[in-house]
């Protein structure tokens, strides 16, 4: 039972003492777990910690992490009456959302490390709900078992002692001639109570064979069938995963809830059962639950023969594997995906091996996979690259690259390089990281025409500077709030003002010193109208000498027509009205002149 039930649940199984001591010989136990036992301490600290999980397990299952490899266990008591006799240790695996367990335990125990992470890496992984419901059937059959193993313990020790009571009585009868006819009837009755037990006795076997089945497929739908695919025993599994009460099913065919486009292949099961060298068959199928759910089910089928051999039943066990179909599908269209962008994608890219020589040092490395975009890059067939070093396909290779790359594969930090290939005037920037340790990957692109870009922008922004700290325009820009943004150096000069006095702060706090908007702002009539405005004004230095200045506004926009800001052109026009107010003054002076020579 102990194999069985290891087998198809895909965990370790030993039965131990209450110490910790194994009763059994363990099965499916992990090679990790039996590198580990094959040194001294480390089987003393598995025993620990077998023993350490059997403390607890008077309240029922235990699971928790093993106190020498750390991997996942489990245990459940195996009882005799109150009394527990033996524990049933499960586990050695791994939880897909653990920790990653690392190698230093190896060190302590003087395994090599390479061997003890390659053990590792072999170990079974499991979802934490699939190893609670194992945990759980476990629980199921080692109670089973417990109150199997008490009853035939009540049974053999009935059985005994009513044996020796006829073998007593057998002994008078052949020795005393002149028994009574009580003792007579005394010796019926210990006869019809034989006969009874052992009909018991019986109906026990029948009763473990059952339980054995059961223990076969543990967590299972269990199915006995005659051969033309009929149901004549339904384990009570099958509520919880199709829905149907074992009743149900039992004289039914399985076409019930095995869906129509696949019965087929249960039809193939029960045409090959028939055969004379059939021995097992496995598949996956659809069901359909009583709900009409669909869920994917692996399916083992096997023939079993009566005690006779005149005839046979077909064991079918299935197995909920809808999630683990779910995830490979996803992976599957998850890599189809990646594929067609691997295969599409513009940039070029490569996943490598490195190669270390004894010392553990790069010095080489071979090309895993290219995309199309790779192979137009070196001018070369991804099948005259894939499988040979980069020494093969290019002899000049730097060791700089080699020792960069080598970097990226072993301690799995990335990098990124700007460069140009080849005799090429094109400049790539390559970046490389590492998928897992020893291996890296590249995708290089062509920046040559972002280079050019950044290049004619920055010549551009240094044309704008220079006019705009040039020009005699005093220029400020002014967000929507009015706080000024920004202020070319004549603008700052005209007010005789420092740059720190004027960025951040709002224009009318600065230029006006007023607290409040002033009442003909023409920033505001800008921001009203949103169009430009235009207006003259005067202003007082902080010297105290007047100035005239003509201001004009602009709104800047976005892209979706937004009103981001204000440009302020202002220039300085005192020159100008000083001197149209002397010619208005000559003008008058002059006519005044004029009216004077009519009148005198």
């Amino acid at each position: 039972i102990q194999d069985v039930f290891a087998k198809a649940t895909g965990v370790a199984s030993v039965i131990t003492y209450p110490d910790g001591r194994p009763i059994t010989i363990p099965s499916n136990f992990t090679k990790l777990c039996k590198m580990i036992r094959s040194v001294p301490c480390g089987a003393a600290n598995c025993y620990k910690s077998d023993s350490v999980i059997g403390a607890g397990l008077d309240g029922g299952p235990v699971i928790q992490p093993c106190l020498s490899s750390g991997l996942i266990d489990a245990g459940v008591p195996i009882r005799l009456g109150d009394r527990v006799v033996a524990h049933w240790m499960i586990g050695q695996v791994i939880m897909e959302s653990g920790e990653k367990l690392k190698s230093e335990y190896a060190k302590e125990l003087g395994l090599e490390e390479d061997a003890y992470l390659g053990a590792l890496n072999e170990v079974h992984k499991m979802s934490e709900r699939e190893f609670q419901s194992v945990v759980k059937t476990l629980q199921v059959f080692a109670d089973s078992l417990s109150r199997l193993a008490y009853k035939n313990y009540q049974q053999t020790r009935f059985i005994q002692e009513k044996e020796k009571d006829i073998k007593q009585i057998r002994f008078l009868l052949e020795n005393e001639q002149g028994l009574s006819e009580e003792l007579k009837a005394s010796e019926e009755e210990l006869r019809q109570n034989l006969e009874h037990v052992l009909l018991l006795k019986e109906q026990l076997e029948i009763s473990e064979r059952h339980f054995r089945l059961l223990a076969d497929n543990a967590s299972d739908m269990v199915f006995l069938m005659e051969n033309d695919g009929r149901i004549v025993f339904a384990s009570p599994s099958v509520l919880e995963i199709i829905g149907y009460k074992p009743k149900e099913l039992l004289n039914n065919y399985p076409s019930i809830f095995i869906l129509k486009e696949d019965y087929h292949l249960f039809e193939g099961l029960l045409v090959n059962a028939g055969n004379e060298d059939f021995s097992s068959k496995s598949f996956d199928i659809r069901l359909m639950k009583k709900n009409a759910e669909i869920i994917w089910a692996g399916v083992n089928g096997k023939r079993i023969y009566d005690e006779n051999r005149k005839s046979f039943f077909i064991q079918v066990s299935l197995r909920d594997i809808t999630e683990r179909i779910n995830t490979r599908l996803a992976i599957v269209d998850s890599e189809k995906r990646f594929r067609m962008l691997f295969e599409n994608m513009t940039n070029a890219f490569a996943l490598h091996e490195i190669i270390l020589n004894k010392e553990g040092m790069p010095v080489n490395y071979k090309y895993l996979d290219v995309n199309p975009a790779f192979e137009r890059f070196v001018n070369l067939k991804a099948s005259d690259i894939i499988g040979k070093t980069v020494t093969e396909v290019f002899p000049g290779i730097k060791q700089l690259w080699i020792d960069t790359f080598g970097k990226v594969a072993l301690t799995e930090q990335a990098v990124y390089v700007e460069n140009r290939y080849g005799d090429s005037d094109n400049t790539y920037s390559i970046q490389a990281y590492s998928p897992q340790k020893g291996q890296f990957a590249v995708v290089i692109e062509d920046i040559t025409q972002r280079i050019i870009a950044q290049n004619a922008l920055k010549k551009s922004e240094e044309l704008y500077r220079a006019l705009f700290d040039n020009i005699s325009v005093g220029i400020m820009l002014l967000d929507r709030d009015y706080k000024v943004t920004m202020a070319n150096g004549s603008m700052l000069n005209m007010f005789s003002l420092d740059f720190n006095q004027l960025i951040g702060e709002k224009c009318y706090h600065v230029l006006c010193k007023s607290d409040n908007m002033c009442n003909d702002c023409h920033v505001f009539n800008s921001i009203t109208k949103g169009t430009a405005s235009q207006c003259e004004k005067s202003f007082k230095r902080l010297d105290g000498t007047e100035f005239i200045v003509r201001s004009s506004v602009y709104p800047y926009k976005t892209n979706d027509d937004y009103n981001e800001g204000y440009i302020v052109l202002y220039e300085d026009i005192t020159h100008w009205k000083n001197n149209e107010k002397l010619k208005q003054e000559y003008e008058l002076a002059r006519k005044s002149s004029e009216i004077k020579q009519i009148f005198l």
